[in-house]
């Protein structure tokens, strides 16, 4: 009878581990699968007629060797800023809350705002190496990144880049 008592024992912690095994297995899958989160972006080359399509809006920055990729609500463009680094330009409908749309989560040392033809130019910068540039106008939240940082004048090239294309100046 000990041994019968014994043997059940055995069968039924083996018949349980064996559940708690497959379990354990089964929630590994389903938390992996609701984590995976699609990737909104579509590529277009350098199509600016096509990422309008996906956006809902037209950004005519037309700059040389850039890459172009939209999603519902924004465009990206990202082309050299110099032989060894390249900046990511962005364009989104604005809507209330922040207009830093730059995907750039870094925090920087320094913050200015500085004033770029009339409009408000926030920074995101450590000492004279800047990151990061965004404002807004004419309801466009507009961003700049570069991750190698740029100097004042690259990042007032790149404003003004944006700000031709857009008719926001006269050349």
């Amino acid at each position: 009878m000990k041994v019968l008592t014994l043997t059940l024992a055995a069968v039924a912690i083996l018949a349980l581990s064996g559940c708690v095994s497959t379990a354990s297995s089964i929630l590994s899958q389903t938390s992996l699968a609701q984590t995976t989160i699609a990737n909104p972006w579509t590529d277009f080359s350098d199509n600016l007629k096509a990422a309008a399509s996906t956006s809902g809006f037209e950004f005519p920055l037309t700059v040389a060797n850039s890459t172009v990729r939209a999603m519902d609500g924004m465009i990206e463009v990202t082309y050299p800023l110099s032989d060894s680094k390249s900046v990511t330009v962005r364009k989104a409908e604005q809507e209330s809350g922040e207009s830093d749309i730059s995907g750039d989560y870094s925090e920087y040392k320094d913050v200015y705002t500085k004033d770029f033809n009339g409009i408000s130019v926030t920074m995101r910068c450590d000492a004279n190496t800047i990151y990061v540039i965004y404002f807004t106008n004419n309801g466009y939240c507009y961003s700049a990144a570069c991750e190698e940082g740029m100097t004042i004048e690259e990042a007032e090239g790149v404003f003004k880049i944006i700000s031709e294309a857009e008719n926001f100046i006269q050349a």
